[in-house]
């Protein structure tokens, strides 16, 4: 049996259409990969940023319980209504809790940073809501040296633990969409 040009012919043309075929086949397939790998490590990144940012954030509501918890200490037994100069150990005891507030205020300075990358913009507006309020309360009490009434106490820690809830609740939206 001898083989024609025809024969030859078609073997090559099955021959070419299988490798480009396959050729074709494998492309689509490693781009697909490719695509879910870079998702996947895109997704895994997106959850360290926000587990990051959860333990910044927390790190400063603490250390700001514990510079409210000195200052319910001292507005303790006072009048709800009324604000009064702070003395020397007052201060001192305010500036001891200070020591861990004012540096827990680097670590959500970084969160902000994260949030705004990842476009968590509801989540950013309550947390700059929340670090607005302390820092009212921390420089009024520093510059003024005046302790704010009890009513005046609760009323800002009301409107932080509100805006720090919100903030919590947002951020779980965002890792629950991922």
């Amino acid at each position: 049996m001898t083989i024609t040009a025809l024969e030859i012919l078609d073997s090559a043309i099955k021959i070419g259409l299988g490798a480009l075929i396959s050729g074709i086949a494998t492309y689509k397939t490693l781009k697909a990969t490719h695509a879910h790998d870079k998702s996947k490590e895109s997704r895994e990144h997106k959850i360290k940023s926000l587990e990051m940012i959860s333990e910044k954030c927390d790190i400063f509501f603490v250390a700001y319980g514990r510079y409210k918890g000195t200052l319910d200490g001292i507005l303790k037994d006072r009048s709800m209504m009324e604000e009064f100069p702070l003395n020397e150990d007052q201060l001192e005891r305010l500036l001891e809790s200070d020591v861990n507030l004012f540096p827990a205020r680097d670590g959500v300075q970084i969160a902000t940073s994260r949030l705004v990358l990842l476009g968590a913009n509801e989540a950013l507006k309550h947390l700059t809501k929340v670090v607005e309020n302390i820092a009212d309360l921390r420089n009024d009490i520093r510059h003024n040296k005046i302790a704010p009434s009890t009513a005046d106490l609760k009323m800002t820690n009301e409107t932080v633990s509100n805006a720090f809830g919100d903030f919590r609740q947002e951020l779980r939206k965002i890792y629950e969409a991922l």
